[in-house]
């Protein structure tokens, strides 16, 4: 068809090459079907570097974006600088985060269907459910991953001490520099996986909050929102979503 439109623009005057354009976009949205305009857009997803769910989530996004036949890159970044760019629009959204991001970054709007349901944990070196509510944790020394803001939000306590990486976290625990640590119980249990000493460490509590991680999209990318809503509901309804964050 692009063929045929050059053989009959070839030798016209360029002011009926513009009112053939012009008739031509006009007349686009009944040409290009909503797959093969979804197939043009590109999209840049930032992802927290050095977290598990968020590397874990990336699979039930990328999923879903192809689903819509969209072709997505993602950029890892520091926490702080995944929200800011997301924000900014540098980036065209967030892979997985906590709701309360939205709270600072106005520009960021949530896909309502989430990506990941979490229990926080409060982890030791004894074996005993001594911490019921997260208050009982303010006479100790409790740390949390540097980006993990929302679990110092939810934590309120005055001397958190924070670490770079969870394995950190660990060690410092076996050193005794902790008295308790604090994170996701998915995190954790992909944490055991990989470093050994961690299974040397135990739930000192049960749930302390439940969290919900979702997507987040830059608002100029909103017309997607109830698309992928829509995909994501059904990835749920199918059991894909529990089976990826089983088997990683």
């Amino acid at each position: 068809m692009v063929k045929s439109m050059h053989l009959f623009l070839f030798g016209k005057p360029a002011w009926a090459q513009a009112i053939f354009t012009a008739a031509l976009l006009l007349c686009a949205p009944g040409l290009i079907t909503a797959k093969d305009a979804a197939a043009q857009i590109k999209l840049t997803i930032a992802v927290v570097e050095n977290a598990a769910i968020p590397k874990t989530g990336t699979i039930i996004v990328e999923e879903a974006y192809r689903r819509l036949g969209i072709e997505i890159d993602f950029d890892y970044l520091p926490a702080k600088r995944a929200s800011l760019e997301s924000n900014k629009g540098t980036v065209d959204g967030d892979a997985v985060r906590h709701p309360m991001v939205a709270r600072t970054n106005k520009n960021l709007v949530g896909v309502n269907v989430p990506i990941v349901r979490d229990e926080l944990i409060a982890y030791s070196t004894g074996q005993s459910g001594s911490i019921g509510k997260l208050s009982d944790l303010l006479t100790f020394e409790v740390g949390v991953s540097l980006g993990d803001h929302s679990i110092r939000r939810l934590a309120k306590h005055p001397r958190l001490v924070t670490y770079r990486t969870p394995e950190q976290g660990i060690q410092m625990l076996l050193k005794r520099r902790l008295d308790y640590v604090l994170n996701w119980q998915r995190n954790f249990e992909k944490l055991k996986k990989n470093m050994k000493s961690a299974n040397q460490v135990y739930p000192a509590s049960k749930s302390l909050h439940t969290a919900q991680g979702f997507h987040f999209l830059h608002k100029r990318n909103k017309h997607l929102i109830g698309k992928l809503e829509k995909i994501l509901q059904e990835m749920w309804d199918e059991g894909f979503v529990d089976m990826v964050w089983n088997s990683n």
